[in-house]
């Protein structure tokens, strides 16, 4: 066998190995890019989570401060009816979050002692339920009147 034979023969054993490279090259790209999204659009839900849970906390906190403050007028009128307010945040890290604030109340007797009890739920939101971007985060507090009224 001459050596020109032998040449023609292993000819384009090159550009298998090339194209195979580029493939490998390529799928690896891809799978890079593809990584890189999955973890941009984590961070992003969990950025939104926490704002979430902000939006809940401050409509928790808005709640506490009106119950304590004027109880009746600020809880609802009538015992066990619950009275709900959404509050709509429109600036700085809130904007376009809002959160569903409910409270009722209940009376009881200790010693002698009348005393309210209040129950605030607040849920913090972004997005309507169902869409891609729905965000939403709950929280519950009991709060009492009671050592301001039986010391």
């Amino acid at each position: 066998m001459s050596k020109l034979t032998r040449v023609r023969r292993e000819a384009g054993v090159a550009l298998v190995g090339a194209i195979f490279v580029v493939v490998i090259l390529g799928m690896l790209g891809g799978f890079l890019v593809s990584i890189t999204g999955v973890a941009n659009t984590t961070s992003l839900q969990a950025l939104q989570g926490a704002k979430a849970h902000k939006a809940s906390l401050a409509g928790l906190q808005w709640a506490v401060y009106k119950a304590m403050s004027d109880p009746l007028n600020n809880c609802g009128l009538i015992a066990s009816s619950p009275q709900s307010t959404t509050l709509n945040f429109t600036a700085g890290a809130l904007n376009e979050f809002s959160a569903d604030v409910t409270c009722s109340w209940t009376q009881h007797e200790e010693n002698g002692c009348t005393f309210e009890l209040f129950t605030v739920t607040s849920v913090g939101e972004y997005g309507n339920y169902g869409e891609r971007y729905f965000f939403s985060r709950q929280m519950k507090a009991v709060i009492s009147n009671m050592s301001d009224r039986c010391g």
